[in-house]
């Protein structure tokens, strides 16, 4: 499966579709298959879902080449991980003002020595404990997407220094 982080670098477009209130695992692979998107965007800020649902729709999108990310609801550290230890390939964070908040956002998502998100090698991301803790954290820093919305007035006048900060890699521009 090809990431998105790697197309976007390539400076190819993306084609993602969002998922909401109608999501099952059998429409996401209906998609993957269809050729025409290849990536999913879980849109947690509007929806529920459920880490369970998360997982299992995560790993129906990837089993047909979709990558996914997550867009999260104003947040906190606990969510963000929980969402990429689901598999999700990255978040977006919507409701972010500032590029302090920014920073926090990836600091949450990365590893050391780029940031302070917590090892825990049992979930997808990390194969189950199947990587080596120091190549799970490599491949996680350099392949996880963070992608902030620009929504609000504040964030609109701190643009220039969110799109500065290291490891964010799309600006989402509007509600």
């Amino acid at each position: 499966m090809e990431r998105i982080k790697d197309r976007l670098d390539r400076g190819e477009t993306v084609m993602t579709i969002g998922v909401g209130r109608i999501l099952h695992h059998n429409i996401l692979q209906v998609l993957g298959l269809s050729g025409a998107f290849q990536s999913v965007w879980f849109d947690a800020e509007h929806v529920g879902f459920t880490i369970e649902s998360l997982e299992i729709n995560a790993l129906a999108a990837r089993s047909e080449g979709l990558d996914n990310f997550v867009r999260i609801a104003p947040t906190d550290y606990a969510t963000v991980t929980r969402a990429l230890e689901a598999g999700g390939g990255g978040i977006m964070a919507a409701q972010v003002f500032t590029a302090a908040q920014a920073e926090e956002i990836v600091q949450w998502c990365k590893f050391h020595p780029r940031g302070n998100r917590g090892l825990n090698t049992g979930g997808y991301d990390a194969g189950f404990g199947s990587l080596k803790p120091a190549e799970f954290t490599e491949k996680a820093n350099r392949e996880t997407f963070v992608a902030i919305q620009i929504e609000t007035a504040q964030s609109v006048e701190e643009v220039d220094e969110i799109a500065a900060i290291e490891g964010v890699d799309l600006l989402f521009i509007g509600p």
